[in-house]
């Protein structure tokens, strides 16, 4: 099951499919320098309108080599307030060509060499820095004198375009690194996979893929990190993976899911995702209550049937239902691990998501669990209840670690944040995957928003998706609706949410 998007490159990709532009098709290093050159000088004159100053800052690599290659371009079309600002006086070879054709041309280049006034007095002086430090090659945390640069370029009131990455970033990055800080990345040929992860694309801006006259051949073979990852495609997703209703759908061919959530002091969570089940297309939703949260929420809901919850698990009838959803706002107590176990054991697939995955924890813990069938959706902090894993290593490098919690545990996972991660691996169904969708709509950073998105995903499993299209699918309704709702009113609450829920799920 593709998400229809790009696949995304390890830097170590990306290095091979160079070397292999180079030595099995015989383009020089040059021609691609030149290339990536034409396509970001062509980008920037149109971003940048007017004749504002720029600085250019070079490091000794290839990356280097691209920002003077593409400072020479700005120069020649015009645009005379560059000012270049070299790491070091050493540079390599391609490098030292095109500083010389900067020099020639009457540019002037600096040096930076830990002369740090001198270097913010350019920074200051700038309205865009073009960022050529480091590029994919970089490996380890970038160190004295450059980390002073950096720095230095972070406190500066420009704006920064980065080439391919920010520098500081690439493979293996980790939180307490230093790394510039871009208001766009100029990606060449194809977009990094560091650039999508939840630390690094807090770094990236807005992330812009431009040519680099790599044949395509070069990009066939594996991704990265034992697998490939895919920037998923809203418009795809929403296209050919949702299915429309038909017309002859009623509330009983569209599902029946059963919501156990809420508690006193957070039925609003109980309310925000069995009113999501529904606005995601489920036909219908009950939602179990505890005794002391019943009359609250049976005096609040309208389309959402409201039933008190069976005295023990092994009371409640399954066979009624088409999916499951637990966990908004359902407190964390022990009784509620019996739940979970009368919930896998019915055969239903299902969502699990807040006090739920807390008490999964415990199981875990504890006891081997079979979660196929399952959409878990924590956010990092969960994620690391759940996995063991320490944030950083969540928040840097997150793949891996989801890969082989699903593997262990046979469940389909969304990591939500800023950028959300979904990795199915392969069950339900579906072929399995792993996508990542680039989100970056703080406006939907608001209270209840998990909730909605965990109601969605029922919903989507109540309508027979299976689990890894349903949290794809998913994924890609919330964040429409976030979009549509941020477009219309700028921040909002999870409840004015709800109602772009229902147009998004209808299906395109």
């Amino acid at each position: 099951m593709g998400g229809g998007g790009r696949a995304l490159l390890s830097c170590a990709d990306m290095a091979r499919a160079d070397r292999a532009a180079q030595e099995r098709y015989g383009i020089p290093a040059m021609i691609l320098m030149e290339n990536a050159a034409a396509s970001a000088a062509d980008y920037l004159l149109r971003l940048w309108g007017d004749d504002a100053p720029v600085l250019v800052v070079a490091g000794k690599g290839n990356n280097g080599g691209d920002a003077l290659a593409i400072a020479r371009r700005l120069f020649l079309a015009g645009r005379r307030n560059l000012r270049v600002l070299l790491l070091q006086e050493e540079l390599g070879e391609l490098p030292r060509v095109h500083c010389g054709i900067l020099e020639r041309l009457g540019v002037p280049v600096s040096v930076y060499a830990g002369r740090e006034g001198e270097a913010a007095r350019l920074a200051g002086e700038a309205s865009w820095i073009l960022d050529g430090l480091y590029g994919i090659g970089l490996a380890g945390p970038v160190r004295e004198p450059a980390a002073g640069l950096l720095r230095i370029l972070n406190d500066s009131r420009a704006r920064v375009v980065a080439l391919d990455v920010p520098s500081g970033l690439g493979d293996g990055f980790r939180g307490a690194w230093p790394v510039l800080r871009a208001d766009y990345t100029l990606a060449f040929e194809a977009p990094k996979l560091c650039l999508y992860l939840p630390l690094g694309r807090a770094t990236a801006g807005r992330i812009v893929v431009l040519s680099a006259g790599f044949p395509p051949q070069v990009f066939e073979g594996g991704g990265p990190q034992g697998g490939s990852v895919e920037l998923a495609d809203a418009d795809f997703v929403l296209k050919n993976l949702l299915p429309r209703p038909r017309a002859a759908d009623y509330k009983n061919s569209r599902g029946h899911v059963a919501v156990f959530a809420g508690s006193p002091g957070t039925t609003g969570a109980a309310l925000l995702c069995s009113g999501a089940v529904l606005r995601a297309g489920a036909g219908l939703a009950s939602l179990f209550a505890a005794s002391d949260a019943y009359g609250v929420l049976a005096s609040s809901c309208g389309s959402v049937m409201v039933r008190p919850r069976a005295p023990a698990p092994r009371d409640w009838d399954a066979g009624a239902f088409d999916a499951i959803l637990a966990g908004p706002g359902w407190g964390r107590g022990q009784e509620n691990a019996a739940w979970l176990g009368r919930f896998f054991a019915s055969g239903l697939p299902g969502v699990l998501d807040a006090d739920a995955l807390h008490v999964l924890a415990g199981m875990i813990a504890r006891e081997t669990v079979n979660l196929q069938g399952w959409v878990l959706t924590p956010h990092p902090g969960e994620f690391a209840v759940l996995s063991g894993a320490d944030r950083d290593s969540i928040l840097s490098d997150p793949i891996p670690l989801v890969r082989e919690f699903c593997r262990r545990l046979r469940c389909v996972l969304v990591l939500k944040a800023h950028v959300t991660l979904i990795h199915d691996p392969g069950t339900g169904g579906d072929e399995g995957g792993t996508w990542i969708h680039d989100g970056m709509n703080p406006a939907l950073g608001t209270a209840g928003s998990g909730d909605v998105l965990a109601g969605v995903i029922a919903g989507l499993l109540g309508r027979s998706l299976a689990p890894g299209r349903a949290a794809l699918c998913g994924v890609e309704i919330h964040a429409a609706a976030g979009r549509a709702a941020a477009g219309a009113a700028g921040f909002f609450t999870s409840e004015e949410l709800l109602r772009y829920i229902s147009k998004e799920a209808y299906g395109k």
